[in-house]
C-alpha cells in the first residue's frame, strides 16, 4: 500500500499531461488516460499529478498520484515506458506489463468481468 504522506506530496507535482508526449526511440505516447482503480472512471487531467524522469536512456519512469473525486481516494500512478514500446505499471505492489492493452481499460475490464461472474453466480 502506498504511503499516504508520499501520495499527498505528489499532489504538488505538475500535471502529468504537461510531460506529454513521451518519446523513446520510434515510440511516442501522446495521451495517457488514468482511471480510478475502485470505480473505473477516467480521472480528469487536473486530478493527475506526476513526476517524470529517465535514469537510463531506454526507460521513462512516472511516479504520481490521481485523485478520484467520486470515490474520494488517492490512486498511486507508477508507470514505466520502455524504448521497445512496452508499458508497465504497478498493481498490488508488482510490476505488470500492459500486454498491448491500453492501461486505462484494465481496471474497467476487470470490474466488468467481476460483475459478469457475480451475475452468473446469482442467476445460476
Amino acid at each position: 500500500m502506498a504511503d499516504i504522506k508520499k501520495l499527498r506530496a505528489l499532489c504538488n507535482s505538475p500535471k502529468f499531461s504537461e510531460s506529454l508526449p513521451i518519446t523513446l526511440g520510434e515510440n511516442t505516447w501522446e495521451e495517457i488516460v488514468i482511471t480510478c482503480r475502485k470505480c473505473g472512471r477516467v480521472l480528469p487531467d487536473e486530478d493527475v499529478r506526476a513526476n517524470v524522469s529517465s535514469l537510463i536512456p531506454s526507460v521513462v519512469s512516472v511516479e504520481g498520484v490521481g485523485a478520484c473525486r467520486s470515490c474520494k481516494i488517492l490512486i498511486p500512478v507508477t508507470i514505466r515506458f520502455r524504448i521497445d514500446g512496452n508499458t508497465e505499471y504497478t498493481q498490488g505492489g508488482r510490476w505488470v506489463k500492459s500486454l498491448g492493452v491500453p492501461i486505462a481499460f484494465l481496471p474497467r475490464i476487470s470490474a466488468r468481468i467481476s460483475a459478469w461472474f457475480k451475475k452468473c453466480l446469482v442467476q445460476g
